[in-house]
């Protein structure tokens, strides 16, 4: 029995891309490269931010820890200078609280979007 001749595909004798399919076919190579770089400097800025967040965070957690090892007096008188070596800055604030007298020790490092803040609230125990 003899193969159809009708079904048969032969190819070209040049057989391969056109110039417009290889154009098309660069353009969208170059928009897909260009669009995975832009996004990776995104995620690299993004990093390095959300890493210098993790650090000051860091920071005035054991700042709070040393801070919780002081007496009251103590803790007023070094809170600036505890804070200073670590490149933080303290914002006390003086309240009184069902008559006992305390302080409200605002500790932040960073600025911008890398800014961290904690709390600590410190009370006069002679009261």
């Amino acid at each position: 029995m003899e193969p159809r001749k009708n079904h048969q595909h032969q190819r070209k004798p040049n057989a391969g891309f056109t110039l417009l399919e290889m154009l098309v076919a660069t353009g969208f190579m170059t928009i897909a490269i260009t669009t995975m770089l832009k996004m990776h400097s995104s995620l690299q800025s993004y990093d390095a931010l959300s890493n210098q967040r993790f650090v000051n965070a860091v920071v005035l957690d054991n700042l709070v820890n040393q801070l919780k090892t002081l007496d009251h007096p103590d803790r007023l008188a070094m809170a600036e200078e505890i804070a200073a070596q670590s490149g933080a800055r303290v914002l006390a604030r003086p309240f009184v609280f069902q008559t006992r007298n305390g302080v409200q020790l605002t500790l932040s490092k960073g600025t911008g979007a890398n800014l961290k803040t904690r709390h600590f609230w410190s009370f006069d125990p002679t009261q």
